[in-house]
């Protein structure tokens, strides 16, 4: 395995690779201009070069809360086999946690001969080239996007360069879809919490405000049901009083 660099004094017209490099990005942007929505956001990045790039797969792993692990947002192509045994990988681990790890990215030709590959994933995916660059902000990485093929390929020392700077792109669309869902969060909060303040201002039914109570904290805590246990002080034991699904 190893990183490409651009090599200094290397003689290859610019002209065509920045025709491409353009052309790139602006159907990298056009696909996720105007998406708040994150998952679309990534099903739409994924797809997209996928498609520019020829590749035969493709997948995008996203740092969870913790920053210890990389979580398998999206993906296409790759077995549900693999995607159930590999949804979280260690950062360091993998070509993915690898290249999180070292901020850098990794290229590998041909996994055949490649002595840092996981051969019996590259034996069940069937895949021999892949490229994998980390999605980085100014805020630092918060994931990688791959491309796999199922043929080795040779990349050029100005593909890596072009797909970072998509990466780059992609990056800032998954920050943008974060911060709309955190904003729409806190109004769902804050909506909750004031339907929440009325009943207990007009109501002295303890059950009704209970109910209220349960649902709107399964809904705002994106959970499917919340139950809420009252302390029996004469027993000293908690109680189910409310369970309810969200609403």
């Amino acid at each position: 395995m190893r990183e490409l660099e651009i090599e200094k004094g290397q003689s290859q017209d610019p002209a065509p690779y920045r025709v491409k490099e353009l052309e790139t990005l602006s159907a990298v942007a056009s696909a996720v201009s105007g998406v708040v929505e994150l998952g679309q956001v990534l099903a739409r990045a994924v797809d997209t070069v996928m498609k520019l790039s020829t590749a035969d797969k493709g997948a995008i792993h996203l740092l969870d809360a913790n920053g210890q692990e990389l979580v398998l947002r999206t993906h296409r192509g790759l077995s549900s086999e693999y995607s159930r045994a590999h949804h979280r990988l260690k950062v360091g681990e993998d070509v993915v946690g690898r290249t999180v790890q070292t901020g850098q990215p990794v290229v590998v030709e041909d996994s055949t001969t490649d002595a840092q590959t996981t051969h019996e994933v590259v034996d069940t995916e069937e895949y021999r080239s892949l490229i994998c660059v980390p999605l980085r902000t100014n805020a630092g990485v918060l994931g990688t996007i791959a491309m796999l093929s199922a043929q080795p390929r040779h990349f050029s020392p100005l593909d890596v360069p072009l797909l970072s700077a998509v990466a780059h792109q992609i990056a800032a669309a998954i920050e943008t879809a974060r911060l709309f869902e955190e904003k729409e969060r806190r109004v769902k909060e804050l909506a909750a919490l004031n339907e929440i303040g009325q009943a207990i201002g007009s109501t002295l039914n303890l059950t009704q405000v209970l109910k209220l109570v349960a649902r709107k904290t399964a809904a705002i805590s994106n959970a499917e049901r919340c139950s809420i246990l009252l302390l029996d002080e004469q027993k000293n034991e908690l109680m189910p009083m409310m369970s309810q699904f969200a609403s």
